[in-house]
């Protein structure tokens, strides 16, 4: 009786899992494939990075994602936290991340603006160079 009741508990958790948090979507992968602990600390780390809090940045990065599908999703999310809070607000964030984490940062966002932000989708070649040019500049200056 305590196995199926535990079965039960843990299917309605999972279910609960958000799929969106001040207006940024999560991709289907990351919330179907995630438990509802993983989802919440993905959601906490996002309401960091939105409050511009510096410290949530790394923790969003090193978020696992699960590889493929899950990864090009939290690219996407990442994609709209910067065109939500701001470029330039987003830098401040950036600048305070090392070369290992920037380069990660540099992945989400390519993967990120190449597969998902679906208010763009009409919009081809898009480049993290065009898209967010200052940020780009950030990322790369004492790169390689």
């Amino acid at each position: 009786m305590k196995c199926k009741f535990l079965i039960i508990i843990i299917f309605f958790l999972s279910a609960c899992n958000q799929n969106e948090v001040q207006n940024i979507t999560i991709g289907k992968t990351l919330v179907e494939n995630h438990s509802y602990s993983q989802n919440r600390l993905l959601i906490k780390n996002i309401e960091g990075v939105l409050a511009q809090e510096s410290k949530f940045l790394p923790m969003l990065l090193e978020y696992d994602c699960g590889g493929a599908a899950g990864c090009y999703d939290l690219g996407n999310v990442i994609v709209q936290i910067i065109n939500k809070i701001g470029e330039e607000k987003f830098i401040a964030m950036v600048k305070e991340l090392n070369n290992a984490e920037k380069e990660e940062l540099r992945g989400f966002i390519n993967v990120g603006l190449e597969y998902g932000d679906s208010l763009h989708k009409n919009r081809k070649n898009r480049t993290f160079e065009s898209e967010f040019p200052t940020l780009f500049k950030e990322i790369n200056i004492n790169h390689r």
